[in-house]
């Protein structure tokens, strides 16, 4: 049974449930199931966060708690803005401030009429000063909440310990906050007291009073009465949490840990838990301490907010009255993190059925669609009385992710006990995660799968459960080793051990850790305590896996390189064709691992198509990136790892980016806001059309879409407009590399789930610091332009300009795909059909620049960008963006970029004409505004179309291309001889420079692995592709040279051709004539360059009347079938009538055809080694070096 006919008949079998168990009236929603929570309470959950602040004379005295005598005039802050405080909160998506009203010292943060030992003691504002009404006024003005802490200690109050005086006092200075300073959400409290004072504190009339000034405040404690304490400091919650919880089985100050970060299933009272954890080691500032990274922050997030409790994230001000510029950054890395991982939810346009629903099928108000929706006031409700709930969703097309996120509508009461999600692989339905609570909102993270067909299934519950939301995303920001789930896992793969190191700040993955001391070499022995003895060797397998494919101990810091073998202590010899990024990277790696290198670079530097060039002239000079530029984000990016090794600061490209029109005025911001808000609409409507579309999709350009919907829409209609629309178009062309018209509309951002995240960055001095600091001590040979590859079982011959031929153990290519089109290096034997598809399936666009110094800067230097529009469509990517470089080019430096068409029109325009060009538009912006722009000093203009070691800038996804392509690329060829990497051998970072590294890195342990395996005669197992575009193309590649044909059949055999029983896979042509081979994919591009959405759906159903239909049968089978008369007519009717066989599509033919494929395609490699040369001995030279080739 077919993938599809599986999930039809799932389908099928719900929808038949769904409509036996219609009702003829829609009911009503169901009973809740007590607890529910307050009015109160549910707000608060809906906050998901609140920021904590600890603020007073400790944060001055460098303490965490004050004794209560610190002189008053201590409390000194310069520049005390609760306003930061409260924007950080809003920006950070925290949906309150909780502020340390009073401490334990006593020392309260407004003049409170109950003592003399508060801010009015102080010389901060004169004495006139209010923290806490500074802060009420600046969260109300940022829309978010105000909480308070007062500390039930007081170690400066001279009554504390009179039972009755005390408590009085306490309920005096909490009536001052709660009627002073407007509403209140949330009042904090512990237990805390003096150990050597007797006290007694009435909680239950501090919780009447608290409920009767703020009737819509929840109170925390350890034990409520609203919301409870989890039980650490860690910000950690329990894997199963429940927020009913009985309050009479703890008391304040005496809880157990277990029960409050778990919770009661059969709890009587709607408590939640509350996860408190700061982002510095201490509660108040201390300049020694660092704070938490913001990946460290997001692992905290999954377990606190990701199991169902609020999270209280204390991060506290310093003494000048301000959250440090450090953590300012954390917090904003965390905010940005968060939004990349769940801005794209690969379920949000699933197809979605139930085993049932409440009222039956037609009844909207509980159907499963419901929990596609954001928030948890609309959900899926099953018919009461079933036995099972499932939810089966399919999202169209298959899609990676790691991380699952569910919600209860918990207004209803928390009902979930157990669940399992499964994903179907061929036929059958796998598990890959199980869980217990979901409550509010329950994040789990899973290592990265990718499937198209998920089902949620409760396994337990309360009562009927309800589902809120379901949505899968991808994080890739976290390093998941095993599934975050209530239910212990079982594994004995190395990669399956948790390198984890358990701190009270939250577990910490080894490679986040290492990337926090980046300089120092990351040993296995500290994590020897942890882990158990007889799992020793699991920790050496798991150490050695971080390590050798470059996860920890990379880059150039002191303690790396000091750790490199001063000579080899292999035997093998690794050629590299290339000294670009990938190349470098994969030296390195090589070298560290023992391998003789050598690399092949055909220029006369290394870097490829990073290039940095010092420009000069008139005593000025500065330092231009005429290839690569950016660090496009921070987050755990490797050059930023490397660059930070290096000692070399990260300059942020700032957004401001004012835009001119082709006069050279400015463009009206507000005209640019609705146009840019138009266009964002028109790329969420093209992402909406393919979906639609389906598998259309693959065969229409982006261009095509966006061009058609933008007139359908109408909501452009000036000729201003139009012009704004064509430069967010060029910006496209340039982020991309190519022609709206030629990127896919189905894949053209499928690494959108990928990106680093983090700012964007220029490197002062140029990107050309890291190519050098990567090429020191890697033997490079210049200016050996590689021609020819041969590889075969004894090695291979890499042959340059010259004549010269290098000989190794295995060569790795990382030349730019632009010369692989180009056929700029012959392979031999011949490179794979399928391999050569991608290539030309594949595009590789175009990026050209101007780089001009100028004797001094005339421009703004409070930005980093500014744009220029152009009335003509053709030329609208002609100098669209300008990229100031003098705050980090060390001179005067002023970079016009040129993308899109008019990128190939400049690579025959002469330089004198580029450059007048470009100084006409820039004095047509700046005469006006009475600025001189001067002639440059020197200027140079850039050809990389024509540069014949690139002939091209980098690759993106073309019309009929996939992600699966780059995949393909990256294969490695002749039984692990020949490898490739660069930035087009990677479907997560294609078109970066950290792309180029991190492949070069992947494929370094690719070659430690093939080599390894041939001293201990293993065979490497590569694990099957899942890629439905990979299978099906090698099902091509094989059919190119079937074993037998007939009419419109043809057969390849698998097993032993004496077995007449052995299998046979068969493949029937039905329709027109044979497509032209994709091998014309240079042609096929420009094909689709300037065709219309009709047009191109028109092409792409003409196509499609040629179709290909399979089976799979025995040798005998094919045989008699081939014997049969009458034409192709008789031999179907024999097919289907006598052999009984059904003919089905590629996708149909299951995991036992892709066995037989496998087989197929091994057989016929082995044949091929068999019957080739056994040696290869052809040139002269016999230099134990290596190549490269990458511009």
């Amino acid at each position: 049974m077919s993938t599809l006919l599986v999930v039809l008949v799932v389908h099928l079998h719900l929808l038949l449930r769904a409509h036996g168990a219609a009702a003829v009236a829609a009911p009503p929603p169901p009973l809740p199931v007590l607890p529910v929570p307050s009015y109160a309470q549910l707000q608060w959950q809906l906050s998901e966060m609140a920021l904590f602040i600890h603020f007073g004379p400790n944060t001055f005295t460098d303490s965490e708690w004050g004794t209560g005598h610190a002189d008053p005039a201590v409390f000194a802050p310069s520049a005390l803005d609760a306003g930061q405080w409260a924007r950080l909160a809003a920006e950070g998506g925290f949906g309150r401030v909780v502020l340390t009203a009073k401490h334990h010292d006593g020392f309260c943060l407004w003049p409170s009429a109950l003592t003399d030992y508060s801010v009015a003691a102080s010389p901060w504002r004169d004495g006139t000063g209010d923290v806490v009404g500074e802060l009420s006024a600046a969260v109300r003005a940022e829309g978010i909440g105000l909480g308070l802490y007062l500390s039930p200690w007081d170690r400066h109050e001279p009554v504390y310990g009179d039972t009755v005086a005390y408590n009085e006092h306490y309920m005096g200075q909490m009536t001052e906050l709660l009627t002073r300073y407007g509403d209140v959400e949330e009042v904090w409290l512990d237990g805390a007291k003096g150990d050597d004072t007797e006290m007694h504190y009435m909680f239950d009339a501090w919780f009447a009073l608290i409920h009767q000034l703020q009737r819509r405040v929840v109170i925390f404690s350890d034990a409520g009465p609203d919301t409870r304490w989890v039980g650490d400091e860690a910000g950690v919650a329990g894997r199963t949490c429940w927020s009913p919880f009985n309050k009479s089985d703890v008391t304040i100050g005496g809880i157990v840990a277990e029960y409050s970060r778990s919770g009661d299933l059969f709890g009587e009272d709607w408590v939640p838990a509350e996860c408190d954890v700061s982002i510095r080691p201490g509660w108040f500032w201390h300049a020694s301490e660092k704070p938490k990274s913001a990946t460290t922050l997001l692992d905290i997030y999954y377990k606190s907010v990701g199991r169902n409790c609020l999270l209280i994230l204390n991060v506290p001000p310093n003494t000048s009255g301000l959250i440090s510029d450090e953590d300012t950054q954390v917090l904003q890395e965390f905010t940005e993190i968060r939004r990349i991982i769940f801005s794209q939810n690969y379920a949000a346009n699933a197809t979605v059925s139930a085993s049932s629903v409440r009222g039956g099928l037609d009844n909207l108000q509980f159907a499963p669609s419901n929990a596609l929706q954001d928030g948890i006031y609309s959900y899926w409700a099953p018919q009461e009385g079933q036995a099972s709930w499932e939810m089966l969703f399919d999202l169209k097309r298959s899609a990676s992710f790691n991380v699952l996120q569910l919600q209860e509508p918990i207004q209803m009461g928390q009902r979930v006990i157990e669940f399992h999600v499964d994903i179907l692989v061929g036929e059958l339905w796998q598990t890959i995660l199980e869980g217990t609570t979901i409550g509010y909102k329950r994040l789990l993270q899973f290592p990265a799968i990718e499937a198209r067909y998920l089902k949620l299934c409760v396994d337990s519950a309360r009562a009927d459960p309800l589902i809120a939301f379901f949505g899968v995303f991808m994080d890739p920001f976290s390093v998941v080793y095993g599934s975050d789930h209530g239910k212990p896992s079982h594994t004995n793969s190395s990669e399956g051990i948790m390198l984890r190191t358990d701190h009270t700040a939250g577990d910490k993955s080894t490679a986040t850790m290492w990337r926090e001391t980046f300089n120092s070499w990351l040993a296995k022995e500290p994590f020897a305590s942890l882990i158990p003895p007889h799992c020793d060797h699991l920790l050496t397998s798991a150490y050695n896996f971080l390590v050798s494919h470059g996860h920890v101990n990379f880059g150039v810091a002191p303690a790396i390189k000091e750790r490199l073998p001063k000579e080899p202590t292999r035997p093998n010899t690794v050629i590299v064709v290339g000294a670009g990024l990938a190349g470098l990277a994969a030296a390195r790696h090589l070298l560290a691992s023992g391998f003789k290198v050598v690399v092949l670079e055909g220029r006369k530097r290394s870097g490829g198509r990073v290039y940095t060039k010092k420009m000069e002239g008139g005593g000025r000079s500065a330092a231009a990136d005429l290839g690569g530029s950016v660090l496009t984000g921070t987050f755990g990016n490797p050059l930023g790892i490397v660059a930070k090794q290096l000692g070399l600061p990260m300059h942020k490209i700032r957004d401001k980016c004012p835009l001119y029109r082709s006069d050279g005025s400015p463009v009206d911001p507000e005209v640019d806001k609705k146009v840019e808000g138009k266009y964002n609409k028109l790329l969420d409507n093209a992402s909406y059309l393919r979906a639609s579309m389906g598998d259309v999709a693959t065969d229409i350009s982006l261009g095509a879409a966006l061009e058609t919907l933008r007139q359908s829409d109408g909501g452009i209609s000036t000729q201003e407009e139009m012009n704004l629309f064509n430069w967010h178009i060029a910006n496209l062309e340039y982020a991309n590399a190519g022609l709206s018209s030629r990127l896919s509309l189905a894949f053209w951002d499928q690494d959108d789930p990928y990106d680093m995240g983090g700012d964007h960055c220029f490197l002062p001095g140029g990107n050309g610091k890291l190519v050098q600091a990567l090429a020191e001590n890697v033997p490079i040979v210049y200016e050996r332009t590689v021609h020819t590859v041969r590889y075969g079982g004894d090695g291979v011959q890499v042959a340059v300009n010259g004549g010269q031929v290098y000989e190794g153990d295995m060569v790795l290519c990382t030349v730019p795909l632009g010369v692989l089109k180009n056929r700029g290096i012959k392979f031999v034997p011949e490179l794979p059909q399928r391999k050569l598809d991608s290539i030309n399936r594949l595009g590789f666009g175009l990026l050209n620049k101007v780089a001009m110094l100028f004797p001094h800067v005339f421009w703004s230097t409070d930005l980093d960008t500014f744009g220029h529009l152009t009335e003509n469509p053709s030329r609208r990517g002609e100098f669209f963006l300008f990229y100031s470089y003098a705050t980090v080019a060390g001179g005067p430096l002023l970079m016009a970029l040129v993308a899109g068409e008019a990128a190939h029109n400049f690579e025959t325009t002469p330089p004198t004409d580029a450059v007048s060009s470009v100084l006409q538009i820039l004095r047509g912006i700046y005469e006006p505004q009475g600025v001189e722009v001067p002639d440059p000093l020197q200027s140079v203009c850039t050809r990389w179309g024509t540069d014949s070691f690139s002939l091209g800038s980098y690759s993106h996804v073309a019309v009929g291309a996939s992600g699966d392509d780059y995949d393909i690329l990256a294969e490695s060829v002749g039984d692990g001889r020949l490898f490739f990497a660069g930035e087009a051998t990677t479907r997560r970072y294609p078109a970066t420079m950290h792309g180029a590294f991190i492949t070069g890195v992947r494929e370094a342990a690719n070659i430690s692995i093939h080599a390894n395996a041939r001293v201990t005669k293993t065979k490497v197992q590569k694990s099957p592709s899942t890629n439905a575009l990979a299978c099906a193309t090698l099902l091509v590649d094989l059919f190119r040279q079937p074993d037998l044909e007939f009419g419109s059949f043809s057969v390849i055999f698998g097993g032993k051709a004496s077995d007449p029983k052995s299998p046979a896979i068969l493949k029937v042509e039905l329709g027109g004539p044979q497509k032209k081979s994709s091998t014309e994919g240079g042609k096929k591009e420009q094909h689709h360059s300037n065709k219309s959405l009709f047009q191109q759906l028109q092409a792409h159903f003409n196509q499609q009347q040629q179709l290909y239909v399979y089976t799979l049968l025995s040798r005998q089978q094919a045989m008699e079938l081939r014997e049969v008369r009458g034409g192709d007519e008789m031999r179907l009717h024999y097919l289907c009538e006598k052999l009984g066989v059904k003919l089905i599509g590629r996708k149909g033919l299951g995991p036992g055809a892709d066995a037989v494929i496998a087989s197929i395609k091994a057989d016929r490699n082995s044949s091929r080694t068999k019957s080739g040369p056994s040696k290869l001995r052809v040139g002269v030279s016999k230099s134990p070096h290596l190549l490269s080739r990458d511009p």
